[in-house]
């Protein structure tokens, strides 16, 4: 008898994505996967490292270090507090203030290293030490941490900062730091060079996902599979095997072990629905040719479908809108 393999892709932005989607048509083999399956529910998880609570029966304490398994990933194992600070346009609307993402400043890595140079000189003082992974993703290290943000600047575009904030009433270090970054990117020459050749400029940094790496643990997966870096991190710190996700031309040549995790995060790819429906396709033929028992789709933070090659004859299943289930 072969062994069980199971295979859990994870996409935990896939719903919340298709609910806020002007495209959202529907999506065939996503459609099928989800009416052929059986539905269960698990405890909500309010913030994005909930669904890390996957890698472990254990559920080891990871608290929020989002920053520390990305240089993990990278094979930088440091002992100090690291956060995400990376560079924002915040803008006042009428009864709050809102951010945008860097993505579109055109940063490159001469500016982003003239950025950093400032900011190391300025902050020496507080002991903070600013460098980054690639242009437009930026890290600070502390030898003490200080509360920042749970928040990546992606999930919170548009809506009131003060919202996701750090709540402590004491926190002005926090408060401190940030306000006289944005000072010092106002008057950053570096700044002033884009604007003279005509690029977009940004005036504030967004510190979140603080932290110092966790200890290592016992993965329940043999493999991960993932383009998130913060994701393999977790993995490699498992004493999982990990493989990293670049291109669709993975899909084809996964190697799929006794118990394996495919994480796609949605944040970091485009023409996200026509990828989605091509993963499902190539695991439904895992499931028809027996490379896998089982697929285990997680769309949401509290959802999951389970499909075995012998739900996808279950005509009495009738296929449903996605809708149906957002």
């Amino acid at each position: 008898m072969s062994p069980r393999k199971s295979l859990i892709f994870s996409v935990p932005q896939l719903f919340p994505f298709l609910t806020s989607s002007q495209e959202g048509g529907e999506l065939p083999i996503l459609t099928t996967v989800i009416s052929k399956a059986n539905q269960y529910t698990f405890e909500r998880q309010n913030n994005n490292l909930g669904l890390f609570s996957f890698f472990s029966k254990i559920k080891p304490d990871f608290g929020d270090c989002h920053a520390a398994l990305e240089l993990y990933a990278l094979g930088n194992c440091l002992d100090s507090w690291v956060c995400y600070a990376e560079p924002v346009l915040m803008q006042p609307n009428r009864e709050h203030l809102s951010l945008s993402r860097a993505d579109g400043f055109e940063l490159n890595k001469e500016e982003a290293n003239s950025f950093c140079i400032e900011l190391n000189d300025y902050f020496k003082a507080y002991n903070l030490e600013f460098s980054f992974i690639a242009p437009n993703r930026w890290i600070c290290c502390a030898k003490k941490g200080f509360d920042v943000s749970k928040y990546a600047p992606q999930l919170m575009l548009g809506a009131n900062v003060l919202r996701y904030s750090p709540q402590d009433a004491d926190n002005l270090l926090w408060r401190k730091i940030s306000n006289e970054s944005q000072m010092l990117l106002h008057h950053s020459t570096t700044n002033q060079k884009r604007i003279l050749n005509g690029k977009p400029e940004f005036n504030s940094l967004w510190f979140w996902g603080g932290g110092t790496l966790p200890a290592t643990y016992q993965s329940d997966f043999e493999c991960v599979l993932s383009n998130s870096n913060e994701i393999l991190g977790l993995a490699k710190l498992g004493k999982a095997k990990t493989r990293r996700l670049d291109s669709e031309s993975d899909i084809n040549d996964l190697v799929i072990n006794d118990s394996s995790c495919v994480y796609l995060d949605l944040l970091q790819i485009d023409e996200k629905e026509r990828l989605i429906e091509d993963y499902l396709k190539t695991f439904i033929d895992f499931l028809k040719n027996e490379k896998i028992s089982e697929l285990v789709l997680i769309p949401d933070f509290d959802k999951k479908f389970v499909l075995k090659a012998n739900d996808l004859n279950k005509f009495w299943r009738i296929r449903k809108s996605v809708s149906k289930y957002l």
